[in-house]
């Protein structure tokens, strides 16, 4: 959590001085992370008073869980407008084959896992590559991943 105006004015005076022109002069700035790799930052100010310890205390938590909390609900709404890659979505199948794949498993042995011939398997992830625009299977891992199609190992 970043307190201001106890943070360094050197580095940006202009942000700070369009800040008291708009009537903030003391606040809080907290940052939060959601799925997808997305992050934001919920600021909080007021026009006057320096922010006592007690405050400081009692904004910690609160500060960071509204911000975690409106970061999520909003990032349902704005990640699939801002980020089309966000929109892709995977069969259960294709989710299957790849949690297996990132687990470090053959075709063959997902196919065996899944009781699906070893082709059907790399039909999916050929399916899956196109769909996450991926050149290769950890690179499809790793989108999936970020994207939150499917759960870490």
């Amino acid at each position: 959590m970043i307190i201001w105006p106890d943070v360094d004015t050197a580095e940006d005076p202009s942000l700070w001085r369009d800040a008291r022109d708009f009537g903030m002069s003391v606040g809080v700035a907290q940052s939060a992370w959601a799925a997808r790799g997305v992050f934001g930052l919920l600021t909080i100010a007021r026009r006057s008073d320096r922010l006592t310890p007690a405050e400081i205390n009692s904004l910690t938590l609160q500060a960071n869980w509204l911000a975690n909390l409106s970061h999520s609900l909003m990032g349902k709404f704005l990640v699939p407008k801002l980020s089309p890659a966000a929109s892709v979505t995977l069969t259960k199948r294709e989710r299957e084959v790849l949690s297996w794949t990132s687990e470090g498993r053959t075709a063959s042995e997902i196919g065996e896992q899944l009781n699906i011939s070893e082709r059907t398997v790399t039909f999916h992830i050929n399916n899956i590559l196109a769909k996450l625009g991926a050149t290769n299977k950890v690179q499809a891992v790793v989108k999936a991943i970020g994207m939150g199609l499917i759960e870490t190992p």
